[in-house]
């Protein structure tokens, strides 16, 4: 099988956010292999506008989890972007059981979760351009045994990479001269808050990423765990699940399901998932 060339990134066309912390890059590299035969996957968050660094992980698992905790440790010390762009990674992606946890939570923070092209690295230019110099400057000059050594390495190139190296794209500024704090503040959100119509019904999603209306069990996905939802009635047995006003899927209830009805305990024989949209 031939291999694909490499991103030819003298003809890509340029875009860069126009202020601070109006856009987010987040990304994973591939792992480092330790002597005793761990990986460890180094994780970077970049502000598009600035190209300041806010964060360089290595963490031992790449789950949604461990991801975005990654982003709320920048999102408590940098304030909130208005968007942050990854790639469609397992982790970021919201489908069915593997629904992400890290698009829920930046949903409930206000923050739009968007994603590149499949296919096209392109979109994430900056943060693939900073994982090449990592590469030449960090990864290919040190061989460290333990991951403790490895995030010390890092935390110093990263200071180093904010404050003093120069960026062509920056007039040969350092990314700290373009880069403020957020004026949004992070604050831990309310799992249980409603938000949605009047009118509409709200239920706790449970483990396993199902919420119980009108006796049915309805799977709206594993990265709603915890979080309280609002189902929509639209008539006819149609529903609409929301979460903080983002749709999140349909679906037809084979027995019509209002009033009264949608708080009996009455068991109806099944659920037919109409669309699945995100």
């Amino acid at each position: 099988m031939s291999r694909q060339p490499p991103p030819d990134w003298t003809t890509v066309q340029r875009f860069a956010a126009a202020a601070p912390n109006d856009l987010w890059q987040m990304d994973l590299k591939a792992p480092l292999r330790l002597p005793d035969h761990r990986k460890w996957y180094p994780v970077g968050l970049l502000d598009d506008h600035s190209r300041y660094l806010l964060g360089l992980w290595l963490v031992p698992e790449v789950t949604d989890d461990r991801l975005l905790q990654c982003w709320v440790d920048a999102s408590r010390r940098y304030g909130l972007p208005r968007k942050t762009l990854t790639d469609h990674g397992p982790q970021f992606r919201m489908v069915d059981e593997a629904t992400s946890a890290f698009r829920t939570l930046l949903w409930a923070c206000g923050v739009t979760h968007t994603q590149g092209r499949v296919g096209h690295p392109q979109t994430q230019g900056k943060i693939e351009r900073l994982w090449r110099t990592l590469h030449t400057e960090v990864l290919s000059r040190h061989c460290y045994a333990d991951p403790t050594s490895w995030q010390r390495c890092f935390d110093n190139w990263r200071w180093q990479y904010n404050q003093i190296r120069p960026h062509q794209e920056l007039g040969d500024d350092p990314p700290v001269k373009h880069y403020r704090l957020s004026n949004r503040q992070y604050v831990e959100p309310d799992r249980h808050q409603r938000v949605g119509h009047p009118d509409s019904v709200y239920r706790r999603v449970n483990p396993r990423g199902q919420i119980s209306l009108g006796g049915h069990r309805v799977l709206v996905g594993r990265g709603l765990r915890g979080w309280t939802v609002e189902a929509r009635p639209l008539g006819d047995g149609c529903w609409h699940v929301y979460f903080r006003n983002h749709f999140v899927r349909e679906f037809m209830l084979t027995t019509p399901v209002t009033g009264r009805q949608a708080t009996s305990k009455k068991e109806p024989t099944s659920v037919n998932y109409v669309m699945k949209h995100l």
